[in-house]
């Protein structure tokens, strides 16, 4: 577990450390939040969770949008029916899982989900993610805040329209649960752009995209929340990109890294070990890459279009990150009621 600001110990060395080991990272801005947290997660390994085997899923769907149809279609859908599919285990109650998409993923239902009546042991959520203008005030609050399908493509959303961390109020309870929050900065932002390529091949322009490297505020609120905290988040840092679930509108599913993350959390397993998928999937595309490099030494010209896409794709898979620590583990109640 790397313990500070990614200012001082970088996201690149996170990520480097990620494809070998389960890596998790913490850091609050006060020794009181670090022993909330600490807290947390030493009660629930010694006194049991007090989340019930539920899993929850929440894909929103935005007007007038391109990207949230195909993380529901390609992503939340999928991933529901496969988890009902798993929820089953002999010797063990099963798992009760519950979706809640399109226009029932509203921030009404995220507020019971999310530190209120409905809390589960495991939420997994599709969104986009608040991206504000390097150096705005409201930057290092807002940044990557979950917006939900309360709003329309193309009207300036305001904050009844998305979940941050100020909507996490000090009697929200949401001891003992993850959360896998898909969606651009959910886990951080970095200062300079990831997919930015000095060849001109990269998936999004722009370099500056935050005057420092930064965790987000809403899973550090989650975790060292003062009336008990969730047990870790997993989150991207930089911008998210479909090209981890789907091929593209017509493209198939491929979603084999989110179906092991839920399999192996259903089980039981840590957190750390339930992420290797996504490890692995670097790794592979870090030697396409490599392919690419030895085709240009031999006077080969691969194509822009195809480097940028395997470029863009690893990018996006290494910056899949746990916020917290990567040994916790679904330690849940009993009972599923």
């Amino acid at each position: 577990m790397i313990v500070g600001s990614p200012e001082k110990i970088p996201y690149s060395f996170q990520f480097d450390m990620d494809t070998e080991f389960a890596v998790g990272r913490i850091h609050f801005d006060t020794v009181e939040e670090y022993t909330l947290y600490a807290n947390s997660v030493v009660g629930s390994e010694t006194k049991g969770s007090p989340r019930p085997k539920k899993a929850t899923f929440f894909g929103v769907l935005n007007g007038n949008d391109i990207s949230t149809p195909l993380s529901v279609a390609h992503l939340i859908e999928p991933l529901v029916e496969f988890a009902c599919q798993r929820s089953s285990r002999q010797g063990a109650p099963p798992w009760q899982i519950k979706s809640f998409t399109r226009d029932k993923a509203t921030k009404a239902k995220l507020l019971e989900l999310l530190g209120g009546p409905e809390t589960p042991a495991l939420l997994f959520t599709a969104s986009h993610g608040m991206g504000l203008k390097s150096g705005h005030e409201r930057q290092l609050v807002d940044q990557g805040a979950l917006v939900c399908s309360d709003w329309f493509r193309g009207i300036q959303p305001n904050a009844d329209e998305w979940f941050a961390a100020n909507d996490l109020d000090d009697t929200a309870d949401v001891r003992g649960m993850i959360a896998v929050l898909f969606a651009c900065f959910s886990a951080g932002t970095p200062k300079t752009n990831s997919f930015r390529r000095s060849d001109g091949t990269g998936r999004v322009g722009g370099d500056g995209l935050a005057p420092v490297d930064f965790v987000a505020n809403l899973p550090r609120r989650m975790l060292s929340h003062p009336n008990g905290g969730a047990l870790a988040v997993v989150g991207h840092v930089d911008a998210a990109i479909e090209t981890s679930f789907t091929l593209g509108l017509d493209g198939p599913t491929l979603n084999t890294e989110y179906k092991s993350l839920v399999a192996q959390l259903l089980s039981g397993m840590p957190i750390g070990h339930a992420m290797d998928g996504f490890g692995a999937r670097y790794g592979v595309l870090e030697v396409q890459l490599g392919r690419f490099r030895e085709k240009v030494e031999f006077r080969g010209v691969p194509k822009a279009a195809d480097v940028a896409s395997v470029y863009a794709t690893k990018v996006d898979a290494r910056a899949f990150v746990i916020v917290g620590d990567p040994a916790v583990r679904p330690n849940f109640a009993q009972s599923a009621s």
